[in-house]
């Protein structure tokens, strides 16, 4: 108990959080292109209420920025601008050096996804920073806690309702394009 006290007040120690899953029936290609898109971002993680910039709907290329707003809007809204540093098949890195002001500096979000053998993927989200605060070592304590409850849930239910999307149309195409007077068994 006093270690986790003592890290709640050294701002001193750099945090990285990382967590894992499984997505069933989703390519690590899939899974960074979603993760990489800034509009999902409020649909994964649950401190994320809106992402602002240009083009948020697609996955960002190396360079380009986004403002994340997120906190308890409009009571207490934070933003961090996060930019992309380096995307690929199965990685996305995205950086904000400065941060968030006062609070925490060099963040980093860290995505990594493997073909899990099963025509899946196993994904990896890592999330470090610098805190500044305690406010941050404590954020840092809750957001793990409530990614590992809640978020790794929704990404599975994501994953699952693309791939339930995605043998509805197969079958729809299947009985569309059906030549006349054949029949299914």
């Amino acid at each position: 108990m006093l270690k986790l006290i003592l890290s709640l007040l050294s701002p001193a120690t750099a945090v990285r959080l990382v967590t894992t899953t499984t997505l069933p029936a989703v390519s690590p290609e899939r899974a960074i292109r979603f993760l990489s898109t800034p509009s999902n971002w409020p649909i994964i993680v649950l401190s994320s209420w809106a992402v602002r910039g240009t083009d948020i709907d697609r996955p960002l290329a190396p360079g380009e920025a986004v403002d994340e707003i997120f906190g308890l809007p409009p009571l207490l809204p934070l933003e961090v601008s996060w930019t992309c540093t380096s995307i690929g098949e199965s990685t996305a890195v995205f950086d904000s050096p400065s941060g968030l002001a006062g609070v925490a500096e060099n963040c980093q979000m860290d995505f990594v996804a493997e073909k899990d053998g099963a025509g899946g993927s196993l994904l990896r989200l890592a999330m470090s920073y610098e805190p500044l605060s305690p406010l941050a070592n404590a954020a840092g304590i809750y957001r793990w806690q409530m990614d590992r409850r809640s978020h790794l849930g929704e990404l599975k239910k994501i994953a699952r309702s693309l791939l339930s999307l995605s043998l509805a149309f197969t079958t729809l195409l299947a009985s569309i394009c059906k030549p006349k007077g054949s029949h299914t068994s």
